[in-house]
């Protein structure tokens, strides 16, 4: 875990195959504020939307952080980022360049998962996040 400044701690995940139900990719522990959420291609994906979700630990489960977005027009190497528009925030794959549009998330502990809609491809998983309460972190989930 390497600290950015002004962005907070960075969590990379090995590569990782995108399953055709929520995946549990990030562990948070204690309070966080999410600063960047993003992917990068590593294996092709034919049609297959996905999106981010949260699972908290104590409250309403599988709560959607974006709209579903296909990553389908993604090659090896393109990013795949949550843009926001007119107040929406959608799952955008957007080549070499990903646009990250101001969209924070305050975070109870609980998981961070990866949701696609068919097992399809693969993608190395980021965040930056700055803790709230003491000892909170995110950590990659077992």
């Amino acid at each position: 875990m390497a600290f950015k400044s002004g962005l907070g701690y960075l969590v990379t995940s090995a590569q990782i195959a995108v399953a055709a139900a929520p995946d549990n990719i990030f562990a948070v522990t204690g309070t966080v504020i999410v600063t960047a959420l993003w992917s990068v291609i590593a294996v092709e994906s034919g049609a297959n939307a996905c999106n981010w979700q949260y699972q908290p630990t104590a409250g309403t489960a599988n709560q959607p952080m974006c709209a579903t977005g296909d990553i389908n027009v993604g090659v090896i190497g393109d990013i795949v980022c949550i843009t926001e528009t007119a107040g929406a925030r959608t799952l955008t794959t957007g080549g070499a360049v990903g646009m990250l549009t101001p969209c924070y998330f305050i975070l109870p502990p609980g998981n961070i998962s990866f949701d696609g809609a068919a097992a399809d491809g693969e993608l190395v998983h980021n965040v930056l996040y700055i803790p709230i309460s003491a000892g909170a972190r995110i950590l990659l989930a077992p």
